[in-house]
């Protein structure tokens, strides 16, 4: 499926409950716009259901795909008309103390606020109009066009797709590299320990990383060794019944010649009964999920003989469950240049001298993914070896229809995902690839964008931090850098899962530039932005208009060359992380103290104003003292 289409779910699902926070709100109560407001929580709840069905596609209908880029351009439109609202309401409003004046004072005072505001009305209304004709023109588009899964003609015979790693069980063993040292080492693990309990040795990795064919190279090398031996498939939507099915078949011949059916229950029972008192081998590939494995798992008796199971998985979680593991490796670059050279040029050193430069951008790019390789190696292998040809196709994935079949196998993963993981992974595809990133800037920035909602008890950055060890153990990120406590203190995004289109600057909430400020768009441009960030950025920066951005939530300046902040800093209310570190600012503006959500002040060697601790919303201030960066942890409320 399209990787936009899933990734609308999560922010359809979170705006009805935005929508019922807004009604509680006084402001709520203007004229008109309690009704729509209920009207547009209604309307999306029901978009979220056909969203969420759609989501469901392997490869939705172009009509389908439309829908779901008005739905998404909609939401957009709705949350940023949302975050907006109390702004613009507030601006006019200039309620009196109630403990300094009157109850006659404080009427007048009202009475005026509502002639002053007047204009925003206005457009407030004709907003809102225009937003409730667009929820009704996308709403009966769905029912006019009956958006949802294709209807199989009754009797037609329904035919799976092709499983697209199919390469990967019959590729040649003698054309592989770099595989006899995993294989040795997970047969080791398999066999190596004389032990007559049952042993479960699960192989683990990144989608493309080689986990079927060591697998097979495992179960080729040992199995003769084994009195009953099978391997099965199961996939992301597996049938266990039929898987289940086909591991009976290769280890019962009466089964298979009867072509008898049973359920899952009878399955699992014939399976119990013919291995308990075998010596026997299984490989179960390609598992996704802990429910699966666990209904699998209940066809192999513990008869103390010393029987064996392999099993490959993308996900950490369900490798832990099965016993021990095995953690795939991306090939050292000699190996996948070797690999490389063998199928683009048939033979090893076979690159032409013209294009041992762009050979080593495409390897670069590749990342020692086998997957990767082989896919890309294979294309160019037909191409004419004119260097800019070999570039451009070698390079240029995204529109490269040869390459789909690697992309489909990618695309797995990510329709895997839960809504909210599927939104956080998208927002990775932003930075350039192979590009790190420390966490805790990621984790930020996702809070920033609306991404984290907060749950009783848990803060949106525990939570933010969970989505990544799950992205992590889903091997869609890769850790890059360790902290002392073994956690996670920078990952990175292969370029593999990084084929992902990013959004229209005209209609951009988050901007991030790299390299050079050069590429920094006018931020009177951008009323709706939520994330600014320039790290690491050269060259002049202008930061006209800053202070208009409204709904700006993240800015970071680390390490551009920014040497004063604009006075007016503090009328962005909705601040709460800002990173002057390693910039030429020497001292904070006096209205930084007026950032009433500011959480995370990182200032580095910047003179602080007066009243800095006074900050309630402030958790994090990073200063440097003495050549050494020191962090105050601020606890003034439970969190």
């Amino acid at each position: 499926m399209e990787i936009a289409v899933g990734a609308v779910s999560g922010m359809v699902d979170a705006l009805p409950g935005k929508l019922g926070e807004l009604l509680q709100q006084e402001y709520a109560l203007l004229s008109g716009v309690r009704g729509d407001v209920t009207f547009f929580q209604a309307e999306l709840s029901t978009m979220h259901a056909a969203v969420l069905r759609s989501e469901a596609l392997d490869d939705p209908d172009v009509q389908t795909k439309n829908w779901i880029g008005q739905v998404r351009e909609l939401a957009y439109d709705i949350e940023d008309w949302v975050d907006l609202f109390a702004h613009r309401v507030d601006a006019g409003s200039h309620d009196a103390d109630p403990a300094t004046s009157s109850r006659f004072s404080r009427w007048i005072r009202r009475g005026i606020d509502r002639l002053t505001t007047i204009p925003d009305r206005h457009v407030i209304a004709t907003e809102l109009q225009e937003l409730r004709q667009r929820v009704v023109e996308v709403s009966e588009q769905r029912k006019r066009y009956s958006l949802g899964p294709p209807v199989i003609p009754a009797g037609s015979r329904h035919t799976s797709a092709v499983d697209p790693r199919i390469i990967s069980l019959y590729a040649d063993s003698a054309s592989l590299v770099g595989l006899d040292g995993p294989r040795d080492e997970v047969a080791e693990m398999v066999i190596g320990a004389v032990s007559d309990r049952l042993k479960v040795v699960s192989i683990v990795g990144m989608a493309g990383s080689g986990k079927t064919t060591l697998a097979r190279e495992v179960y080729g090398l040992i199995g003769a060794g084994f009195k009953c031996c099978a391997s099965v498939s199961a996939g992301r939507s597996s049938d266990i019944a039929k898987v289940l099915s086909d591991m009976l078949s290769q280890v019962d011949s009466g089964y298979r010649r009867r072509g008898d059916t049973a359920d899952l229950t009878q399955l699992i029972g014939r399976l119990r009964e013919h291995f308990k008192d075998k010596w026997y081998l299984v490989m179960i590939d390609d598992l996704w999920s802990i429910q699966t494995w666990g209904t699998i798992k209940c066809c192999f008796p513990e008869n103390n003989l010393g029987s064996r199971i392999i099993t490959t998985t993308r996900n950490e979680a369900v490798a832990k469950d099965g016993g021990y593991v095995y953690r795939t490796h991306l090939l050292e670059e000699a190996d996948a240049e070797t690999l490389f050279s063998r199928i683009t040029f048939g033979s090893v050193g076979g690159c032409p001298p013209h294009l041992k430069d762009v050979s080593a951008q495409i390897l670069r790019k590749c990342g020692g993914l086998p997957l990767a390789i082989v896919s890309v190696g294979a294309m160019l292998a037909n191409k004419t070896h004119t260097k800019d040809e070999f570039g451009r196709s070698g390079l240029e994935w995204q529109a490269n229809s040869q390459l789909e079949v690697m992309k489909q196998i990618i695309k797995l993963s990510y329709s895997d995902l839960p809504a909210h993981l599927k939104a956080c992974l998208l927002y990775l595809s932003i930075f350039p690839e192979n590009h790190e990133i420390e966490i805790t800037r990621r984790v930020r920035r996702w809070i920033a964008e609306g991404f984290i909602s907060e749950h009783r008890g848990t803060s949106t950055e525990e939570i933010a931090r969970n989505y990544i060890n799950d992205l992590i153990g889903r091997n869609l990120i890769q850790p890059t850098q360790l902290n002392y406590d073994v956690t996670p203190r920078s990952c990175a995004l292969h370029p593999a899962a990084a084929q992902i289109d990013g959004t229209k600057v005209s209609r951009a909430r988050s901007i991030t530039v790299f390299a050079h400020t050069g590429g920094t768009p006018r931020l009177n441009e951008l009323s709706v932005l939520r994330v600014l960030d320039l790290e690491g950025c050269e060259g002049p920066l202008c930061l006209d208009g800053l202070c208009k951005l409204l709904l700006l939530r993240y800015l970071n300046l680390k390490g551009t060359d920014i040497s004063q902040l604009p006075a007016q800093i503090g009328e962005l209310k909705c601040l709460e992380t800002l990173d002057v570190r390693a910039t030429k600012v020497k001292e904070l503006p006096l209205s930084i103290l007026s950032l009433e959500n500011l959480m995370h002040l990182l200032t580095g060697n910047v003179k602080l104003p007066i009243g800095i601790s006074k900050m309630k919303s402030l958790l994090t201030l990073s200063v440097q003292q003495c050549r050494q960066e020191r962090y105050f942890e601020y606890h003034t409320r439970d969190k």
